[in-house]
């Protein structure tokens, strides 16, 4: 009897656990920075140091929080009254910005400052954890974009 009950706490235990995933899709995201126009305008863009003659011009740090859109509105989905407190429900997403332009805000802000690269680039995404009663979830809140503006000394820069 003894064995019965822990087997059957055991088999309790493990399927709340079950319980507390969400199902969900397979999906797969990928985020390209093309760093290839501006190799056209002579401008460098590189995750690594750069090894030549150099002046550092200052670290670069830049943060993009997407704008919150009304999907309702735009896109002609009906809001209506939630009838308890008189309200309209409507249907906010976050905006979806292209690699290309977050990596135009970086180069336009080196350029102002004269620079001619950027070495030590990054750009992440950045998660805040939410915590509900069905388990934690995370949620998408910016973009973090950074390097190290530089004055490239010789001709040659790559």
């Amino acid at each position: 009897m003894k064995k019965f009950f822990i087997l059957a706490t055991v088999i309790m235990a493990a399927s709340c656990s079950v319980l507390t995933q969400q199902p969900h899709e397979r999906y797969v995201e990928s985020y390209f920075m093309d760093f290839r126009p501006y190799q056209e305008i002579d401008f460098f863009i590189s995750p690594n140091p750069f090894t030549g003659e150099y002046t550092s011009l200052g670290e670069l740090s830049i943060s993009v929080y997407p704008a919150v859109l009304d999907k309702s509105k735009k896109q002609g989905v009906k809001t209506f009254d939630d009838g308890l407190y008189g309200g309209v429900t409507t249907t906010l997403v976050k905006e979806v910005i292209p690699a290309s332009e977050l990596i135009d805000y970086a180069v336009s802000k080196a350029l102002e400052l004269g620079a001619n690269g950027i070495c030590n680039f990054r750009c992440e995404k950045i998660y805040n954890t939410e915590y509900t009663r069905d388990g934690n979830r995370t949620i998408f809140s910016h973009y973090e974009i950074s390097g190290l503006c530089i004055s490239i000394k010789s001709a040659s820069k790559h």
